[in-house]
């Protein structure tokens, strides 16, 4: 089944070729994979915008799953 991503770190990246992967278990750990090489590669704007997130899409680009990354500050946007 082909499937598609959509990597939204402040900005919003859509995958227009997509790839053919057996199911969603097999999508869903390429969205892991997908996910762990932008940190690698984007640490300082993870740090910067806080959050990361892939989303799968089926080959209609509908939604399937959504991996989520991130950083929860209890401290921000508190006055001392």
């Amino acid at each position: 089944m082909r499937y598609y991503f959509r990597l939204t770190d402040g900005k919003t990246y859509d995958d227009s070729e997509g790839g053919d992967i057996a199911d969603t278990t097999a999508a869903e750990r390429e969205a892991a994979l997908i996910t762990a090489e932008w940190l690698r590669d984007n640490p300082d704007t993870f740090l910067r915008d806080g959050v990361l997130k892939v989303e799968i899409l089926d080959a209609q680009k509908d939604l399937v799953a959504t991996l989520e990354v991130s950083i929860a500050r209890p401290d921000e946007g508190t006055s001392s």
